[in-house]
């Protein structure tokens, strides 16, 4: 849960690995995310309901953002949501 992380000093990083199990991470709406996703059965899902499948996604707010995190997400059995 990082819905209460007010600021982000440079740009964080979020590794998550995964062989059973699903993952939930709470973002607050001010820090701007880009994710790598890569999951065998499952899938990654954006808050703005956008799925991840080996391939890079950016928030919407990504670029004007004051901080910012990159998530690598490698998940085997299992589902990965993102809220904010």
């Amino acid at each position: 849960d990082l819905g209460a992380v007010e600021r982000i000093t440079g740009n964080g990083r979020l590794e998550l690995q995964s062989v059973f199990g699903d993952i939930l991470i709470r973002l607050p709406a001010n820090i701007g995310y880009e994710i790598n996703g890569s999951s065998i059965f499952g899938s990654t899902t954006t808050p703005e309901g956008t799925r991840v499948h080996g391939r890079y996604y950016r928030s919407a707010n990504y670029d004007t953002a004051g901080s910012r995190l990159y998530i690598n997400v490698s998940q085997v059995f299992g589902d990965v949501e993102i809220v904010r």
